[in-house]
């Protein structure tokens, strides 16, 4: 029976970061650089992958609830309710502070991670999950998981991965 991992989609794009970090296809310390993100002297790009692993990204994401017109939430929850383009959501905040100087449980970091990594190795968004599945999944033999969406095809693999008891403890 298929359980909802939640955060433990976290820890898949830790080790396909690690991977590709290990081979060379992405440094530790490279700067973000993503096509929502054109101008050069955006203070985003100074992010760095690190800062992502660590959740340092410094951006404007709440892990506390806010009063919206409708209801009140965090911006780390509405990831969860049915946005239909969580890399728009996560991408397109300011920064609040220095990148890589406060770490902040979020969702927005690794989602930015998750982009940067896509645009980078020109995946289409079905390709990224395909290079989830061969690089973390397969060699785990977590055969059973599978990875929702948001509308756009990108996973929403802050949570919303799902897998038997089996995989999960693999």
């Amino acid at each position: 029976m298929p359980s909802e991992s939640w955060s433990l989609g976290k820890t898949l794009v830790g080790a396909l970061t690690g991977s590709l970090i290990l081979e060379g296809t992405l440094g530790l310390d490279e700067p973000i650089s993503i096509s929502q993100w054109p101008d050069v002297s955006d203070p985003r790009r100074k992010i760095k992958i690190r800062d992502l692993l660590q959740m340092a990204g410094g951006r404007d994401f709440s892990t506390e609830p806010r009063f919206l017109p409708w209801f009140k939430q965090s911006d780390h929850g509405l990831i969860y309710t049915n946005i239909p383009d969580v890399v728009a959501f996560s991408v397109n905040r300011a920064l609040a502070r220095q990148p890589g100087t406060l770490g902040n449980y979020n969702n927005a970091d690794v989602l930015l991670l998750v982009e940067h990594t896509r645009q980078k190795l020109k995946l289409s968004h079905r390709g990224l999950r395909d290079l989830i599945h061969q690089r973390v999944l397969e060699p785990l033999d977590m055969n059973s998981v599978r990875l929702s969406t948001d509308y756009t095809g990108t996973p929403v693999i802050t949570g919303y991965v799902y897998g038997s008891a089996r995989d999960w403890g693999s």
